[in-house]
């Protein structure tokens, strides 16, 4: 049976121990540090250890009742390596709370860093969509600056009249009056088809022998020869001619008009073909021009037109009342002013084209379109068009291409 001393020893450990243990559940946090995993084990083997400790024990044959010592021990000796087992509970348990504020400090960087990458991204795209941005508007500004040549429609207006007046001073010039003897033969050849347009039926025979009819069908027949073939055929170009015009009739937009005639589509489609057209016959005269610098240019725009005038002329020679030998290089001088105008006309954003009545059958005189040629009185039906009304379709800078504006009347004769 147990002494008493060793009744009160086991008695002593036990509620030591058992205080840990309530000390464990009930203080299991310092300063909001709570105690699990690794600390906890580190608490728990604490315990043990102190549990392990037995107190000092009397001998077996000592009396029952514990000595002056073991009072001494239990009163002043015990707290103490209480306090020493809490100081080490304590000082794991500050570690413990050292860890995590470390852990949550870090934690906090990692957010942030998280954040400040994230933000990162999202500033990196914002510039990489300003940066696209910014080169679709260079790609923009590069192509207007390609196409800044622009006419104003006052100098477009002052070109045209210009060039009306030469054709109808050539005309005036060698087709006035009383047409020679033997004036029977037309030569006959693709451009007299624009001479068979000119007048209604086949009255162009008579009217070129009219000695005051003369000059006004010579400038219908000239007018239509160069829409038909000079305007928008690319003649200031001549060794690319035939592949630009190839390009250009596939790429235009067409639809059929009232008269199942082919004709310029108003949309958007018809804008971008000019804002190509502009563009491309920018680049086109850029590089011809270098050429012409260099000398390899010199004098093919010339050259290539020489037939097709000397054609015009056998046409026209036969009816010319002045024999004047300068009618060849007066012919010339008209053709290579057409030339110049359709180069600048190509470059310009806004479409400009020429229009003649689809019919000459029983046209009747309209003065929103027509200016009368002769003195005669309004109402009455048209005779010949001695030039083509001049439409500009959109603004010079190509905006608004739906809209059409007249910027010079049809000129007309009437019957």
């Amino acid at each position: 049976m147990a002494s008493q001393q060793e009744l009160v020893e086991s008695s002593r450990s036990s509620r030591s121990m058992d205080r840990a243990q309530e000390f464990m559940q009930h203080n299991h946090t310092i300063e909001g540090v709570e105690i699990h995993g690794d600390g906890q084990m580190q608490a728990l083997e604490t315990i043990e250890h102190f549990r392990d400790m037995s107190p000092r024990r009397a001998h077996p044959d000592t009396p029952t009742l514990p000595t002056r010592q073991d009072w001494n021990y239990l009163v002043h000796e015990f707290p103490e390596e209480l306090k020493v087992m809490f100081r080490a509970m304590n000082t794991n348990l500050n570690a413990l709370h050292r860890d995590k504020y470390e852990k949550a400090s870090l934690q906090k960087d990692l957010q942030r860093t998280q954040d400040d990458l994230k933000r990162a991204t999202e500033n990196l795209q914002e510039v990489q969509k300003k940066w696209k941005k910014a080169t679709s508007q260079l790609d923009q500004l590069q192509s207007k600056e390609a196409c800044t040549y622009q006419l104003a429609d006052s100098e477009l207006i002052g070109s045209v009249k210009q060039l009306r007046y030469n054709i109808r001073n050539f005309a005036s010039q060698h087709f006035e009056g009383k047409a020679p003897p033997g004036s029977t033969n037309i030569t006959t050849g693709n451009l007299t088809t624009y001479l068979l347009e000119t007048t209604e039926d086949d009255l162009y025979f008579d009217y070129l022998l009219s000695p005051s009819q003369g000059p006004y069908v010579v400038q219908s027949f000239l007018w239509r020869l160069l829409v038909g073939e000079i305007f928008e055929k690319f003649c200031w170009a001549p060794r690319l001619r035939k592949a630009m015009n190839a390009v250009y009739e596939t790429l235009r937009p067409r639809y059929e008009d009232e008269h199942n005639r082919r004709a310029s589509m108003t949309s958007d489609a018809e804008q971008k073909f000019q804002n190509w057209k502009a563009t491309t016959s920018t680049l086109i005269l850029k590089s011809l021009r270098e050429g012409e610098a260099s000398g390899d240019m010199t004098d093919e725009v010339g050259e290539s037109i020489d037939g097709f005038i000397i054609e015009v002329f056998n046409i026209l020679q036969p009816f010319t009342r002045s024999r004047d030998e300068r009618m060849l290089e007066d012919l010339r001088s008209i053709f290579e002013t057409a030339i110049c105008l359709d180069r600048d006309l190509c470059r310009q954003e806004g479409s400009v084209y020429w229009v003649f009545p689809p019919s000459l059958y029983r046209v009747k005189f309209n003065l929103d379109e027509m200016r009368v040629e002769q003195a005669s009185r309004s109402g009455q039906y048209v005779k010949l068009v001695t030039a083509p009304a001049l439409v500009k379709r959109g603004k010079t800078t190509g905006k608004n291409a739906t809209a059409n504006y007249m910027l010079l009347k049809m000129a007309v004769i009437l019957s």
